[in-house]
């Protein structure tokens, strides 16, 4: 079973991690391109363009927002923070980060993601493997980062 590095707080935290739980084992079972994590809430979801990858190809995702509210992301030079982690047997191990190297050098901070908004990114990865995007995330501009959208797996082969 995939695991998240984000720590749930607050009196949310166990409906927050069941539904994260229910959450990943529906994007375990996803066999799509365009399926993806939906937050409890179902109005934020990550996708990638494709399910099946070769080694150095572009892998396209969009992220979108289509609740109510405005969410805040953590950004590096205004591009939204992201973690890569690949399946290890049955384990999600972190594989590389976006925003890490990039919040030393780069204008950082939270970046308002308000109502109807979509974001548009491109990476590349140089090792097989089956992988998803996590985007942390909070619900509240001064609010800890403790929510996460994970993305539908893709392969890289």
């Amino acid at each position: 079973m995939g695991r998240l590095n984000v720590a749930f707080q607050g009196k949310d935290m166990i409906v927050r991690a069941i539904m994260t739980v229910l959450a990943s084992l529906i994007v375990m079972g996803c066999s799509d391109a365009g399926e993806a994590f939906v937050t409890p809430n179902g109005h934020l979801s990550a996708t990638t363009d494709r399910r099946l990858y070769s080694v150095g190809d572009n892998i396209a995702m969009v992220l979108k927002n289509t609740s109510p509210s405005t969410v805040y992301f953590s950004h590096c030079n205004y591009r939204i923070g992201f973690w890569i982690q690949r399946k290890d047997n049955e384990r999600w191990v972190d594989a590389g980060s976006f925003n890490i190297l990039c919040l030393a050098i780069y204008p950082s901070g939270r970046t308002p993601f308000p109502p109807g908004s979509s974001a548009h990114d491109t990476i590349s990865l140089s090792a097989r493997g089956t992988y998803w995007l996590l985007f942390p995330f909070a619900w509240l501009e001064n609010q800890r980062v403790d929510n996460a959208i994970l993305s539908n797996e893709f392969e890289v082969r």
